[in-house]
């Protein structure tokens, strides 16, 4: 068995002189400790409305899946195969869409 050192034995320290990739400091001591471009001020508002976008992009591919899936179906049932999945994918897509658009409208009046 072959003696490996750790990787962080071969990593040298470079103190204040900058890291391995490019001038960047390795802390944060010159902004008070506070990490650069990071605020706090959109709280529980902006996770409500970040969910409600991640729903509905499941909600559109689940859209799309399920057509496309149904599509499949039909395409074994028939032997008409890929047109059925097609005609499913684009179905899913239309009503994905639709159902994302419509939902953003009923968001804008709220």
């Amino acid at each position: 068995m072959r003696n490996v050192p750790s990787p962080t034995a071969e990593i040298p320290n470079s103190g204040d002189r900058g890291s391995a990739h490019g001038d960047r400091p390795k802390s944060s001591a010159n902004n008070g400790g506070k990490s650069p471009n990071v605020s706090n001020t959109g709280g529980y508002r902006d996770r409500v409305v970040m969910s409600k976008g991640l729903s509905l992009a499941f909600e559109f591919a689940g859209a799309v899946f399920m057509f496309w899936f149904a599509g499949r179906l039909v395409d074994n049932w028939l032997g008409i195969e890929p047109w059925g999945q097609v005609a499913g994918a684009v179905v899913g897509w239309i009503g994905g869409t639709l159902h994302v658009y419509y939902a953003a409208q009923r968001s804008q009046e709220d």
